[in-house]
């Protein structure tokens, strides 16, 4: 179905454009076939932004997870003169608000196509945890620290009510599916969610 976005492949494995209707032989590295688009040759890139996505040629999200983790730094140290002089439950309703609007929107931002590894998700998890213990007040850390003790992580989670990322992860991908699946039928996306690789059946490998 790449023909939908203007891209097919002739059986001797060139790529063609529907735009210009020509095609360039293949080079002799299978791993950068050449692109031609309105009878220009694009380059190869080993990696490129998209709509605000960072993308590596080797489909890694390490690239996109560096970049998320970063812009979510920057928008949390923007949301912590918030915290000065807040306590008690208008400091956990403040900032799990605030953190949700401003933090989480940045760093889960195109998400719902990822596919971690579980060292990529701990990657994000130790991010939201540092800014979650950041703002716990030192009245609730020296609770802690009194009895010999590390605040746990599922008790900074709970004191301000925000989820982990691995639960914020699955509600936004069961979002996106089923966004998809209330669509047409004949629409890309849900084209690319019901298709089958013809050579090869379902659990083949």
């Amino acid at each position: 179905h790449m023909a939908c976005v203007g891209l097919t492949v002739v059986p001797e494995g060139m790529w063609q454009c529907a735009v210009c209707a020509t095609s360039v032989a293949p080079r002799v590295s299978v791993l950068h076939p050449p692109l031609v688009i309105a009878d220009e040759l694009l380059p190869w890139l080993e990696s490129g932004k998209y709509l605000g996505v960072e993308l590596a040629a080797d489909c890694s999200l390490d690239v996109e997870l560096s970049a998320r983790i970063r812009k979510a730094r920057a928008a949390f140290a923007m949301v912590r003169p918030l915290m000065v002089g807040c306590s008690g439950s208008f400091l956990r309703r403040s900032f799990s608000r605030c953190l949700e609007a401003l933090v989480l929107a940045v760093l889960l931002y195109g998400c719902e196509a990822w596919a971690l590894s579980s060292a990529q998700l701990e990657r994000l998890e130790v991010c939201v945890r540092g800014m979650l213990r950041y703002a716990l007040p030192a009245r609730v850390r020296r609770r802690w620290t009194d009895i010999g003790r590390l605040v746990p992580n599922a008790f900074v989670h709970a004191y301000f009510c925000v989820p982990t990322v691995a639960v914020l992860l699955a509600r936004r991908q069961l979002q996106w599916i089923g966004h998809v699946l209330r669509m047409d039928v004949h629409r890309v996306p849900r084209i690319l969610l019901d298709g089958r690789c013809a050579a090869v059946g379902p659990g083949a490998g």
